[in-house]
C-alpha cells in the first residue's frame, strides 16, 4: 500500500482515492489506517478540504509526503544491512518496492544465519541440496524464487550450485528450420500455447515455446541443446499476462538474451476489461519502464493507467481464434521484412 502511494502520479490524493488503495472492512478500520499514516508523516491533511461527518472524522484531501516514504525505506534497508554478513548486499532493494524486502526478509535471515555459522561451501551441490541446506526447503531455489533472491544478494555464484537444466517445452515448425533468420515465440500460459499450436506450421516461426511462468528462466537455457541451429540468427518474442509478474518474467529473461515484446498480442488485449491484480504481485519499476519502450505514447499511457489501478489483463482474454489471427498477421508482417 505504501508503495502504491509513493507511485501515485500527483502530490495530492482525494479521500475516495485512498479507499481504493487501503484494504479495509469498515470505516473505522479505514480511518485508523489513515490516522496511522498521518502519525508517520506519510499523509498530511489539507485542512481547507473539510472533514467527513463520521467518527473519527477524516479530511477529504491529503498531501502524500513521498520524501518521507523514501527516507523510511532507506532506514529499513540500512538497519537490516547492519545485521547481515558482509557478503550479503541489499543494494538492489533501493530500486525495488519496499514490499519486496519485507517479502524476502524471512529468507534473508535464514541465509544470513547459515553463512554466519557455516561460511560459504567449498564442495559443489545440486540446487535442491543447497536449497535444503540454506532454508530447509529443497524446492526453494529452483521453483520458489530462491535463485532470483540469491542473485539480488550477490551470492548465487559463491554457493557452488550445480546447475541442472530443466527441459524446454517447445513445438517446432519443420518448414521454417532452413531460414537464415529464425523466429521463436514464448508464451506464458499453457492455454495460449495450445491455442496457437494448430497454426504454427502456417507461420514463419521456427518454434512455439511454453514458458510456464518463471519456469522459463531456467528452461530457456536448454534451447540450444534441444534445437541446435548453427549459422542462423535467432529472434525471440515474448507474450505474457499484462501484469506485474508477466512483465517481470520477461525482464528476467532479457538478462540471458535479447527478447522482443510481441506487441500485436498486447495491443489486442488492451481492448479488453481488466481485473484486480492479486495482492502478492509486486511492481518492478525497472521492468515496467523497459517493457513500455515497445509501445507508442498512447499505448504506454493506457498500460500505465491499467497498472496504476492495479488491474491486469491475462492471455486468456483472447480466444484461440483471436490468438491465431494475430499470430498469422504478425507472421505475414515479419515475412514482408525478410
Amino acid at each position: 500500500m505504501l508503495e502504491r502511494l509513493a507511485l501515485h502520479p500527483r502530490k495530492m490524493i482525494q479521500l475516495d482515492e485512498l479507499e481504493q488503495y487501503i484494504v479495509h472492512d469498515s470505516y473505522e478500520q479505514f480511518a485508523h489506517q489513515i490516522l496511522e499514516l498521518q502519525q508517520k508523516h506519510i499523509l498530511k491533511p489539507v485542512i481547507a478540504s473539510g472533514q467527513t461527518n463520521q467518527t473519527p472524522p477524516l479530511f477529504y484531501k491529503y498531501r502524500i509526503e513521498k520524501s518521507k516514504w523514501q527516507q523510511m525505506k532507506q532506514i529499513e534497508i540500512e538497519q537490516l544491512q547492519l545485521q547481515l554478513h558482509s557478503a550479503l548486499s541489499l543494494d538492489d532493494y533501493y530500486r525495488l518496492p519496499l514490499e519486496q524486502l519485507k517479502k524476502d526478509k524471512p529468507w534473508i535471515e535464514k541465509i544470513n544465519h547459515f553463512i554466519k555459522h557455516t561460511s560459504f561451501p567449498l564442495t559443489p551441490a545440486s540446487a535442491p541440496e543447497r536449497s535444503q541446506m540454506l532454508v530447509g526447503d529443497e524446492k526453494w531455489i529452483q521453483y520458489r524464487g530462491g535463485q532470483s533472491l540469491l542473485e539480488r544478494l550477490g551470492i548465487y555464484e559463491k554457493l557452488a550450485i550445480q546447475v541442472s537444466r530443466e527441459p524446454l517445452w517447445m513445438a517446432v515448425n519443420r518448414y521454417s528450420l532452413f531460414q537464415e533468420t529464425q523466429y521463436h515465440l514464448i508464451v506464458e500460459n499453457k492455454a495460449t500455447y495450445e491455442g496457437l499450436l494448430p497454426v504454427l506450421e502456417h507461420t514463419c516461426f521456427s518454434s512455439l515455446i511454453y514458458g510456464g511462468g518463471y519456469g522459463i528462466v531456467g528452461s530457456l537455457r536448454s534451447f540450444e541443446s534441444q534445437l541446435p541451429l548453427e549459422g542462423v540468427k535467432s529472434i525471440f518474442y515474448y507474450f505474457g499476462d499484462l501484469d506485474f509478474t508477466g512483465i517481470a518474467i520477461w525482464h528476467t529473461l532479457i538478462k540471458q538474451r535479447s527478447i522482443r515484446i510481441a506487441t500485436s498480442f498486447y495491443k489486442e488485449i488492451l481492448k479488453k476489461e481488466g481485473k484486480l491484480i492479486p495482492t502478492e504481485q509486486l511492481r518492478n519499476e525497472e521492468a515496467i519502464t523497459a517493457f513500455l519502450q515497445f509501445f507508442d505514447e498512447r499505448e504506454q499511457q493506457q498500460i500505465e493507467n491499467l497498472l496504476q489501478r492495479r488491474y491486469y489483463l491475462s492471455q486468456e482474454n483472447l480466444t484461440s481464434n483471436q490468438l491465431q489471427r494475430i499470430w498469422l498477421h504478425m507472421s505475414e508482417e515479419l515475412k514482408g521484412g525478410l
